[in-house]
């Protein structure tokens, strides 16, 4: 139990103490079928807020609509897709994936939104999902797609295909705002950046639940973060 006002610190410290990898807190909106909202919180959206900012370790901020969705296709494992576009964020993404993968109960699947042109494929995206895919290789639970866009229209008309199969997205915060995949996302206003372009787009206009995943910042508030705790 903890006031809205110092919120932020006992997580942080919290997770400091305890060396935490990640932490995941909730969305400040609780929403119902069809993008109906049962309850608001700004004071938990400025405890979110503070925590990306501060916390000593990864932050996944999750979309919860486990309670009002019902899939059309029954599975007895829960789906998990990856979005992965490039970039820090998305690497954390992955990584997590394959811990949640290792549940027995849990489907992931890996797709991977690429450009058109091979050259505009950054050569760290590739190494990375060539190191992350060879270390999956003997788990039957985890699948991988590569799907070519041309714009962020064509990125949401994939997800929208998909929708119904999906129990949860997970996917990074920060994206490079040039990335074509993303072309026309970002040219809107965005009503939750907290949530980034993408995450900002699937918790307007999808119902599956979003965790989107934030590296370990590296903020003034961050790095200093430990000699804070000491004082």
């Amino acid at each position: 139990m903890s006031p809205y006002a110092t919120m932020h610190n006992d997580i942080c410290n919290l997770a400091y103490e305890k060396a935490v990898g990640l932490v995941i807190i909730p969305f400040h909106i609780t929403s119902g079928p069809k993008g109906t909202i049962i309850d608001s919180s700004l004071a938990i959206r400025e405890v979110n807020n503070v925590v990306l900012k501060k916390a000593p370790c990864s932050v996944g901020l999750l979309v919860d609509r486990s309670s009002s969705r019902k899939r059309v296709i029954k599975e007895d494992a829960y789906m998990i897709w990856i979005v992965f576009i490039g970039g820090a964020d998305d690497y954390e993404a992955l990584a997590y994936g394959k811990l949640f993968a290792n549940n027995p109960c849990v489907r992931l699947h890996v797709i991977w939104l690429k450009p058109p042109e091979s050259d505009d494929v950054n050569v760290l995206d590739n190494e990375v999902m060539k190191q992350f895919r060879s270390t999956c290789i003997n788990n039957e639970r985890i699948s991988f797609e590569e799907v070519i866009v041309n714009s962020g229209d064509e990125t949401i008309q994939v997800m929208a295909m998909v929708k119904e199969k999906v129990d949860l997205v997970v996917t990074g915060k920060v994206h490079n705002l040039q990335s074509i995949p993303l072309f026309g996302l970002s040219d809107g206003w965005s009503e939750y950046p907290e949530l980034g372009i993408l995450g900002d787009v699937f918790a307007l206009d999808f119902e599956f639940s979003l965790l989107v995943v934030q590296q370990e910042p590296q903020s003034e508030f961050a790095l200093d973060f430990e000699g804070k705790l000491h004082q």
